[in-house]
């Protein structure tokens, strides 16, 4: 019975290449890490980031820019040099990014852009919809504290259709103390 245990958990290993170890041995000397290992930190982000698993299909590949206004075509271009320039733009004071418009315009969508391939270049992103936020601390107070801290010291936080509706004054104050420290910071 010792055998027939030992074959089924050999073959439940995550990675075939590593055997679940994270490293491949080249020879008895030298080993080298695993790209599992590196997947497996992105999936780790991905989670962590809140961007629900339908987000995760939004990309600028599927963002179709047919009949949309010269704006969303300026905003997508933007956005993908955003990405682009991403390394060089997080050391500078300008490292923001904002897309203001009509809805249905795709602002959405290509922040979820940036956010997935910030992820996949292992650069944390946190999801923050604003009116479902803010809703979710009403139901959990508890996590409330947590949440605000973990906006404040995100590499990447997305605010999803910030004050879209009226906001209450403390959802005003939170998001102006979340914002003003990373600002600040």
């Amino acid at each position: 019975s010792n055998t027939t245990s030992m074959t089924a958990s050999t073959n439940s290993y995550k990675c075939d290449v590593c055997k679940g170890k994270g490293l491949v041995f080249i020879n008895n000397d030298t080993a080298k890490i695993c790209s599992c290992r590196e997947q497996r930190k992105i999936d780790r982000l991905f989670k962590t980031s809140h961007i629900t698993e339908e987000f995760t299909k939004l990309g600028f590949k599927n963002f179709s820019l047919e009949g949309k206004h010269s704006s969303v075509v300026h905003a997508q271009r933007t956005s993908l040099a955003y990405v682009k320039r991403y390394g060089e733009l997080k050391e500078s004071r300008e490292n923001s990014i904002a897309l203001l418009g009509n809805p249905g315009a795709g602002k959405t969508h290509l922040l979820t852009a940036i956010s997935n391939n910030l992820l996949q270049k292992k650069v944390p992103v946190l999801y923050f919809p604003f009116r479902e936020g803010f809703d979710a601390f009403k139901d959990d107070f508890d996590s409330m504290e947590g949440k605000i801290e973990q906006m404040k010291q995100v590499e990447v936080l997305f605010i999803d259709d910030l004050f879209k509706r009226s906001a209450t004054e403390f959802e005003v104050k939170t998001m102006y103390s979340v914002i003003n420290y990373r600002y600040l910071n």
